[in-house]
């Protein structure tokens, strides 16, 4: 078989790394005996140049990963497949996929689905396709059979030490020249890393869980520290994003994570630009990441009222957010806060709020981002039982867009209210001339007013 992964494109984004999900992916099927190819659609601008490149590639077996803002690029590019190359076996997965896998069946019955983790899924469903296996052994496989629906629960896998590094030698990072979800770094090349799995909190408006589940499984700092080691000596690499959702749940392990580098007298510079639980976090352990190269960390702040806190599920309030946020910026770290206007119990008074919040604290950074009801999620439930959400295409679905109508709040309201807390946070003596000294590129400017373009349309 000649087996293609495809990192599906949301074209002219102003963010793109390695797809490091699909290299997991790529090392494992390799273990096991499949030689798969990728193709990153994050380094197209326009559809026409991807499928050119994409025809241009030999392959019989498709793997689609998509999120939910493109999954429908996603089943246009499966159906455009099925057209030209007739008898292709397409199979769609990803984050969209894996929350509601029925919904991507229907609207490509002639695809297989997959939910969930696919080191050991994917070349399971290789051998299934080739006719060493069956594909009700494969985990997380929705398919038809006799135009029956058929579905196989998914398998978290338990031991991530056990599995392979990712085939870092189909990467090539001189291509990636932004840095992830902020856009901003201060080496190159860098990289994405991943240190752990799942989450068990369980926030309203999350919809990452469905991939990755609420059981927390984390790598051993020995193997974390021998990946950094291979991509900084092998690869060059000089700075790393850390993209877990609770790379800090357990302390004890981030600490020999960090003493490590230290030890082995590792060269980066790193940052967590995803989120990072810190309410348990005290000064000293910020004081060891800022020494292992630790420069800059995301906080999911969210609100800056308790009651929203509480009612999204949120484990901090605002006091042990403000305490972490206090103590990593006296550790000499760059603090970024992410927050959400238009969770449940919001109001014009608890977004003023959390504009004077978001003020108080010794932030660097704030993004300020419209609530998204995600498919799955508890939010999303409660809005529509309650008629707030508004049906909007999926490729709205992402934090510039505001689909939300609250009672006295509504959607245009969101949007109003966002550009307000933008203005108000950098428009303050400093902040603007502090932020604009760190543009480093111009690749950074560009991807910079790119987003400022698409905060202002959206």
């Amino acid at each position: 078989m000649r087996p293609l992964l495809v990192n599906v494109p949301s074209y002219g984004s102003h963010l793109g790394s390695i797809p490091l999900g699909l290299l997991y992916i790529i090392s494992s099927s390799r273990t096991r005996g499949h030689d798969v190819a990728l193709l990153d659609g994050a380094l197209f601008s326009n559809a026409r140049a991807f499928e050119k490149r994409l025809f241009e590639t030999d392959f019989d077996v498709l793997g689609l990963s998509a999120m939910t803002h493109n999954i429908g690029e996603a089943e246009r590019i499966a159906r455009l497949v099925q057209e030209k190359r007739p008898g292709t076996t397409v199979i769609i997965g990803g984050v969209h996929a894996s929350t509601v896998p029925e919904e991507v069946t229907a609207e490509c019955p002639d695809c297989y689905v997959m939910a969930g983790e696919g080191e050991e899924a994917f070349p399971a469903f290789l051998n299934a396709v080739a006719g060493k296996a069956s594909l009700a052994d494969v985990a997380g496989l929705f398919y038809r059979e006799d135009g029956v629906l058929k579905s196989n629960p998914p398998k978290a896998i338990s031991d991530l030490d056990a599995l392979p590094f990712p085939a870092y030698d189909l990467a090539d990072f001189s291509k990636y020249t932004v840095g992830v979800h902020g856009l901003f770094f201060m080496r190159k090349p860098l990289t994405t890393l991943v240190t752990s799995r799942g989450c068990p909190f369980k926030c309203s408006f999350c919809a990452k869980t469905a991939l990755t589940g609420y059981s927390w499984r984390a790598r051993s700092a020995e193997n974390v520290l021998s990946e950094i080691e291979l991509l900084v000596r092998k690869y060059g690499i000089r700075e790393i994003h850390f993209e877990d959702d609770n790379i800090a749940l357990k302390p004890e392990r981030l600490v020999a994570i960090c003493e490590g580098l230290l030890a082995r007298r590792i060269d980066i510079t790193w940052k967590c630009p995803h989120g990072i639980y810190a309410a348990h976090l005290d000064r000293n352990v910020f004081d060891l990441m800022r020494r292992s190269g630790c420069y800059s960390l995301s906080f999911g702040v969210e609100s800056g009222s308790d009651e929203i806190l509480a009612k999204a599920g949120k484990a901090a309030d605002t006091s042990a957010i403000r305490r972490s946020v206090e103590a990593a910026h006296a550790a000499g770290i760059e603090c970024i806060g992410f927050f959400i206007f238009g969770l449940e119990g919001e109001t014009p008074e608890t977004v003023r709020r959390t504009i004077d919040f978001a003020k108080s604290l010794p932030l660097d950074w704030a993004q300020f981002n419209l609530c998204v009801p995600f498919k799955g999620t508890p939010i999303r439930e409660t809005y529509l039982q309650s008629g707030v959400v508004t049906e909007a295409a999926l490729a709205m679905y992402d934090v510039d867009h505001a689909i939300v109508d609250l009672p006295g709040l509504s959607a245009r309201d969101l949007k109003a209210w966002r550009l307000r807390a933008f203005r108000e946070f950098y428009l303050r003596p400093g902040i603007l001339v502090r932020d604009l000294r760190r543009i480093a590129s111009l690749d950074i400017m560009r991807a910079l007013l790119y987003r400022l373009r698409n905060i202002w349309r959206a």
